[in-house]
């Protein structure tokens, strides 16, 4: 059921279908479902222009945000807030997008730069992805409290981004961290992966892929990364040829093609994992992050420049104006797509019309689309 727009259960709905490959785990959001993948969203999308981005809330009315400050991906929790993720700001973000406010949640106690990208726990806890913290990061959103989960010994800038598995393991994609970090939230411990060979700033952010191997989205590594979680191997995917700081972050198509988020490169990257392949999409760049949208088009969140609106079918972006200066996007059951702000002082609010029907609001807090 809903209340005032924000998702209270998560629902198991047979019709919600979604192509080659099942996802299922006992509990995801404290609710028992199972998901299967493309999402086939039926939407009633009204807009191809999303000119309806506006500025939401903001955080600076609450503290002090600055060029260097702010949050690194964002979380959507089944009571429908979303939880912004800190990587300099003292405390959790939450961010309410039904009543457009924002609130500070518990602060963490670790120094600027802290994490970098979160990802629901079937607990319902936000498990808080450790770049410059010591820590894996452990936020409950339903009492409000942070605990400092098992220490990762990988040093400063370990990990950017991370997704959850069908074991329920949650795999941390190595930035500066020589091997692939593997969270067991049940367990609450941190075990190594296997090492990836790729050098520092190796990755930004991770994709489950509905085969169940995790795509790891090449950063400064010539090449995608494949992470197999059952055989606990990495392998190199095709190389990319698109220089260092190439892509940050990753977002899962209807097709099944995984599209890399370009920052540095001057085109949107297509992964096929069925194939192997990588292809160059349509030119845009200066993006941190994305959101998939019911009609299955793609947000590309603005570091600078505008707004990217992918279309994976036609392999056209269209770009819309707006602020820069975020990291990360959440589709919410709105329709909404909240952008993460980063150095900017409010939180982005982009709707261009699109509808989420209740009876597939569980995609939106499961694991190919939840996390950064």
């Amino acid at each position: 059921m809903r209340k005032n727009g924000s998702i209270i259960g998560v629902r198991n709905d047979p019709t919600f279908k979604l192509a080659s490959g099942i996802w299922s785990v006992e509990e995801v959001g404290k609710n028992k479902y199972t998901q299967t993948w493309p999402v086939t969203f039926y939407s009633d999308y009204s807009s191809d222009t999303f000119s309806g981005w506006t500025a939401g809330n903001a955080p600076g009315n609450l503290y002090t945000i600055t060029a260097t400050s702010g949050f690194i991906g964002g979380v959507l929790t089944p009571s429908g807030d979303v939880i912004l993720v800190p990587f300099s700001s003292a405390n959790v973000g939450i961010y309410d997008p039904v009543a457009d406010t924002y609130t500070n949640g518990a602060a963490h106690g670790k120094a600027s730069g802290a994490f970098r990208g979160g990802v629901l726990a079937p607990s319902g806890d936000v498990i808080l992805v450790p770049h410059g913290s010591a820590n894996v990061g452990i936020y409950d959103p339903v009492a409000n409290t942070y605990t400092d989960g098992p220490a990762h010994g990988k040093g400063g800038t370990a990990f950017t981004g991370g997704v959850l598995t069908p074991s329920g393991k949650i795999v941390l994609a190595p930035n500066s961290s020589a091997n692939i970090g593997i969270y067991d939230p049940v367990a609450d411990t941190y075990t190594d992966g296997p090492a990836h060979g790729k050098g520092s700033d190796a990755f930004f952010g991770a994709v489950l892929a509905p085969s169940g191997k995790v795509i790891l989205v090449p950063r400064s590594s010539a090449n995608i990364g494949i992470y197999d979680p059952v055989a606990d191997t990495y392998t190199d995917g095709p190389a990319h040829g698109k220089g260092s700081n190439a892509f940050f972050g990753g977002i899962l198509a209807p097709s099944g093609d995984v599209i890399l988020v370009p920052f540095s490169s001057a085109n949107i990257g297509i992964y096929d994992p069925v194939a192997d392949t990588y292809t160059d999409g349509a030119a845009k760049n200066s993006c941190v992050g994305g959101a998939l949208t019911p009609s299955g088009k793609i947000i590309l969140a603005p570091s600078g420049g505008s707004v990217g609106i992918y279309d994976p079918v036609a392999d056209s972006c269209l770009n819309v104006p707006a602020t820069g200066g975020f990291r990360g996007a959440v589709l919410t059951p709105s329709g909404k797509v909240i952008l993460v702000p980063f150095s900017v002082s409010n939180v982005g609010v982009l709707f261009g019309g699109e509808i989420v029907p209740p009876s597939t609001e569980s995609a939106l807090t499961g694991p190919y689309l939840n996390k950064y």
